[in-house]
């Protein structure tokens, strides 16, 4: 899938802003405060539908028109698939929301979205993977997965909405034990379907994040992912009904795929522990790099792979292998941020990578 022009309108610093794009490499150059970072935000919102800066829609106005309530921002782009042309739209106001077309048809649902036009993101914020809590790790792990499986989507949104509900329902000055016994039974059922499928999902993805992991490596650690459950498939229903007492005296549900973390190791120990910062960096590019490939695999599209500021966060050495490895085939689109051409023209040049530049 290649993203052929952006456009964007009242989003973030951007009051308008048109680019034309296409197959190869293309570098976002300019001062910090340009909007860099908020053109790949722009084009992850279109394939996600969310930012991966910002946890709210409202926060991507322009900040001097946040209070006017007829605001609004509008992203559009025109991608290529093969042979095909297809249009995807985006907008969100106060007044209507967010509204999602694709090739001029509006979605009834966003879910329906997914994997229509991929995108994967390295960026500075990737660092929380390892530093921060397990919400994080879970977001990354269900994004990836919903993008290739509907019906696992469909089962996290099901799933999240009731634990909402349920955990409204245990603060109830005297919940219903029988209303509650029916609320679990529409419950245990998708909780084991979202267990069994990330469970799944690790299986096949551990060979593939592990070899892209030693292609960046200058030492041979064997790194893992380790899915950290509550309860296991084969025994969740029992654990489940165990732990209503003490839900009930929490106040929210305290077991459950919400609850769970997937654990990055290295050589058998934690990696936010023991790892070096060299170490933590190839690790999370390895993950990023992975996820590439088992999407495209999966869903027989190369995402589009948006690079934020990779040349100050990474050293000369893993960016070389980094945007190497973005040009030897496998990618058929990059969209890179830099504050400075110069600096960035020398590297590809050393490389031998044509790119185009766009200033802010």
């Amino acid at each position: 899938m290649l993203l052929k022009s952006l456009h964007l309108v009242q989003f973030r610093n951007h009051a308008e802003l048109v680019l034309p794009l296409g197959k190869g490499l293309h570098a976002l150059v300019g001062p910090n405060g340009c909007g860099k970072t908020n053109v790949l935000d722009a084009v992850h919102y279109l394939s996600m539908t969310k930012s991966f800066l910002q946890s709210s829609d409202q926060a991507s106005y322009p900040w001097e028109l946040a209070e006017d309530s007829s605001v609004f921002f509008m992203l559009e782009a025109e991608l290529q698939e093969a042979y095909s042309l297809h249009h995807v739209y985006l907008s969100f106001s106060k007044q209507k929301g967010k509204v999602l077309k694709w090739n001029q048809k509006t979605s009834p649902r966003l879910s329906e979205h997914m994997g229509r036009f991929p995108t994967v993101v390295i960026a500075p914020q990737d660092g929380s993977l390892v530093s921060g809590g397990g919400d994080g790790r879970r977001r990354f792990l269900d994004a990836l997965i919903s993008q290739y499986d509907s019906l696992y989507l469909d089962s996290l949104i099901r799933y999240n909405r009731a634990i909402l509900q349920r955990n409204a329902f245990l603060k109830s000055d005297r919940p219903d034990l029988a209303y509650l016994q029916v609320m679990d039974e529409q419950i245990v059922p998708l909780a084991m379907r979202i267990l069994a499928c990330r469970i799944e999902f690790i299986d096949v993805f551990m060979p593939v994040f592990q070899s892209y992991y030693q292609q960046l490596a200058q030492h041979r650690e064997q790194p893992e992912l380790r899915y950290e459950a509550g309860a296991l498939p084969n025994v969740f229903e029992e654990q489940w009904l165990a732990s209503r007492n003490k839900d009930l005296q929490a106040q929210f549900t305290t077991l459950g795929p919400h609850r769970d973390d997937l654990g990055f190791e290295l050589k058998g120990h934690n990696l936010k522990k023991f790892g070096s910062q060299g170490q933590q960096k190839t690790y999370l590019v390895a993950l990023k790099l992975a996820e590439h490939a088992f999407l495209r695999k999966k869903l027989g599209i190369a995402p589009v792979l948006l690079l934020d500021d990779v040349f100050d966060k990474l050293d000369p050495e893993r960016v070389r292998r980094l945007l190497s490895w973005a040009s030897s085939g496998e990618v058929e689109q990059v969209l890179l941020t830099d504050t400075g051409e110069q600096k960035v023209a020398e590297v590809l040049k050393h490389l031998d990578i044509a790119a185009r530049f766009h200033e802010l």
